[in-house]
């Protein structure tokens, strides 16, 4: 029996083979582990994915976690929205849009770099132009903006169970401040937190906890996302559930 036991935790750890590692995948430190738990736990049906990107998240929710249900993306920047766009269209559950999410309705200025994934609508320090990698400025464009609350295209039912997902790079709070209205059904959030401002005026990695907790969500798990060189954190993805 104990000879049985220790396989099985190796074959769970992973077995090196040569440079590969065999093991469990996703591993279980990992965010799309704790997320494929959590969603078969809260029996969770849809995902209002906020700051898309090119589609990784929505693509590592139906491949690494398994998730069936409604993905609903938004992306302000239109050459990622191209990309969103294309990867979901053949997928009849997974609906894009060319908006981002914020505190109120109107135009802003999306602040560009050659990281697209860090381009924001707050304006970037002059610390992080300097030091973070990516972070060279590559122009601006002009993009909607919209509260979650009001935006109409979204038909979401009271016996939805949300997982609410922001990567909105500094704006996190406002996407948060602007979903009030269907907070009751959002049972998860997962947002992203920076240990280092990169943009003017981000809330804290405190200031985020805080509001979590103010609105009812206890932390689940801390995620890094990205490092300086000196391979400090720069931001983590927080993921909390109401108990």
């Amino acid at each position: 029996m104990p000879r049985v036991a220790h396989l099985k935790r190796r074959l769970v750890e992973g077995v090196r083979i040569g440079r590969w590692v065999v093991g469990r995948y996703p591993p279980i430190d990992s965010l799309a582990y704790h997320l494929r738990n959590l969603i078969f736990r809260l029996e969770l049906t849809t995902v209002i994915d906020v700051g898309a990107h090119h589609g990784e998240y929505g693509r590592m929710l139906r491949r690494d976690v398994r998730f069936s249900g409604v993905i609903y993306s938004f992306e302000p920047a239109s050459a990622a929205y191209a990309e969103l766009a294309a990867l979901s269209r053949n997928d009849p559950a997974w609906h894009a849009w060319n908006v981002g999410l914020g505190t109120e309705a109107g135009e802003q200025l999306l602040h560009q770099f050659d990281a697209s994934e860090l381009n924001s609508l707050r304006e970037p320090t002059a610390a992080s132009l300097d030091n973070h990698p990516g972070m060279r400025a590559a122009g601006a464009e002009t993009v909607a903006v919209s509260r979650l609350d009001d935006f109409t295209d979204i038909n979401v039912e009271p016996s939805e169970r949300i997982l609410l997902k922001v990567d909105a790079q500094g704006a996190d709070l406002d996407v948060l401040r602007g979903a009030h209205g269907i907070m009751p059904m959002v049972l998860a959030v997962q947002v992203e937190a920076p240990m280092r401002g990169l943009y003017r005026g981000q809330p804290s990695f405190e200031e985020v906890l805080g509001f979590l907790r103010s609105a009812g969500f206890t932390p689940t798990g801390v995620f890094p996302v990205g490092r300086a060189r000196d391979l400090g954190l720069v931001d983590v993805d927080v993921v909390a559930v109401r108990p």
